[in-house]
Parts: C-alpha cells; sequence; structure tokens
C-alpha cells in the first residue's frame, strides 16, 4: 500500500541516527527510499530529505543525484522551498556554474519578504565572487528588512538565537563589503 505523504520522510529521518551514523543507517536510508519509489509514494518532503542527506552524506555521486531531484522539486514552484533553491545554489556554485547558482539564490531573496537568512546567503555569495555593489543593495535591503523581522521574533519567541546569529552575519557582511569596497 501506498502510505501517506510524509510516512516515508518520517521513516528516513528515524532510520538516521542522530550521531551521524556510518554505512549501515546510510544502507537503511537507500533501502527505505527504493521502497518508497517502487511504491509510486515518493513525496516531494521525501525527495527533500534525501536530497539533504545526499549532500550531507558528500562525494560527486552523491551531489549529482542530490541536483536531479533538486532540480526535480523546483520544477513545481508551489511545492518548492527556499531550502531547495539555496541547497541547489550550492551545488551549483560548487560545480562553478556561478549563472545557475544566482538565479537560484535570486528566487529566495528577490522574494516580496525574503527571510533575512535566505537574502544574507544571497549576499554572501555576491561578496563570494566579488560584486560588491549588488551585495551593498543587498545589505541596505537586510538593514531594512531586519529590524521589523526582528520585532516579528521578538513577539514570536523573545530571546530566539538565530536573530543574534542574522545580526553578527550581517555585520560581518556588511565589515566585509565596506573593506573591499575602500580596497578597491
Amino acid at each position: 500500500g501506498t502510505a501517506t505523504p510524509d510516512t516515508g520522510a518520517h521513516a528516513l529521518h528515524d532510520a538516521v541516527p542522530s550521531s551521524g551514523g556510518g554505512a549501515r543507517p546510510w544502507q537503511e536510508v537507500q533501502r527505505l527510499m527504493a521502497g518508497r519509489s517502487n511504491d509510486g509514494g515518493v513525496s516531494n518532503l521525501d525527495r527533500r530529505f534525501e536530497s539533504q542527506l545526499l549532500v550531507h552524506r558528500g562525494g560527486k555521486e552523491n551531489f549529482a543525484k542530490a541536483k536531479k531531484l533538486l532540480e526535480e522539486l523546483i520544477r513545481d514552484p508551489e511545492a518548492a522551498t527556499p531550502v531547495d533553491h539555496l541547497l541547489l545554489a550550492s551545488l551549483y556554485e560548487q560545480e562553478g556554474k556561478t549563472y545557475l547558482a544566482e538565479e537560484q539564490y535570486k528566487v529566495v531573496a528577490e522574494r516580496a519578504e525574503p527571510e533575512p537568512a535566505h537574502l544574507m546567503a544571497y549576499v554572501e555569495f555576491l561578496l563570494r565572487h566579488d560584486r560588491l555593489r549588488e551585495a551593498e543593495r543587498g545589505l541596505d535591503k537586510l538593514d531594512d528588512l531586519l529590524p521589523q523581522w526582528l520585532a516579528k521574533l521578538q513577539k514570536q519567541a523573545p530571546g530566539r538565537a538565530d536573530a543574534v546569529s542574522i545580526r553578527a552575519r550581517l555585520d560581518a557582511a556588511g565589515l566585509r563589503a565596506r573593506g573591499l569596497k575602500a580596497e578597491g
């Protein structure tokens, strides 16, 4: 029988021990995924989880499989998540396909209300490729966006750690952009 859409992903998650595991848990994940695809019940959540596991596992072959899964996921804009786009961008960037990477970063950074972490990932991409003017525009957008986002976070979860992390990354990226601008 076919499981509910997220049952396969939960079984996969349970098969991977938090310690990182070794070959045995990875073989169990592969067995579960093979069973799901033969069942015709592979959900987007299954694909997403498998792609993340493949990237975590590392290696050229696993990256190629993860990239294929992510490319399938992003074909449906309704099903694709920002994390799918960011992970695919990272894989493209590792392959030296900066144009394709940038397209994926832009999908999440140019949303009407992007998450600061997603916009920050794009700014960091621009800085890695010495595109200072564009990075500076992204930092300006972050400066505008961050106070609203931090206020929203304070209401939802006072003292949330990722707010501090975003602020620290924003400050570091701003310093780097200003330093590079001063050099050139």
